[in-house]
């Protein structure tokens, strides 16, 4: 069998499902085929991790806009950091609804995006990076 996954990878992609299909399991290109199902879990983790880091970004940019000496443009630069930082919550929960396995990477992510160490905070401390401080302010929060 050729193999297309270097020269073709659309088709190869539609010639493995098509084996799976007819149940031809001994024809699949096994090698290629479970290198592509990790990336694939690897590109979900690499979503989430981005969507984490543009939330912190723009958190911290938010607090830096309250400087800004003219009230007007603080308002606007508030309203803009405060969609922004709604919308990459929402679509984290989304990435974490649709893949709950990446629940246990959070504070991974969160430890790697910070560079803080990992016995940080310490024990006698009560903050935790945990999504339910992200998410207690949500936009689906009425409290």
């Amino acid at each position: 069998m050729e193999n297309l996954y270097d020269t073709d990878f659309y088709t190869w992609c539609h010639q493995q499902a098509e084996l799976i299909r007819q149940g031809r399991f001994n024809e699949l290109d096994m090698d290629n085929l479970n290198e592509e199902v990790e990336d694939m879990g690897r590109a979900r983790y690499r979503a989430l991790e981005s969507c984490l880091e543009q939330l912190f970004l723009h958190a911290l940019k938010s607090q830096t806009q309250w400087k800004k000496d003219d009230l007007h443009e603080m308002d606007q630069w508030f309203r803009s950091w405060s969609i922004s930082i709604g919308k990459k919550r929402v679509a984290i929960l989304k990435e974490l609804k649709k893949n709950p396995g990446l629940h246990n990477k959070l504070d991974e992510i969160f430890l790697t995006l910070t560079n803080i160490p990992e016995n940080w905070p310490p024990t006698r401390c009560s903050a935790n990076p945990t999504l339910s401080r992200l998410n207690a302010h949500g936009p689906t929060n009425k409290s």
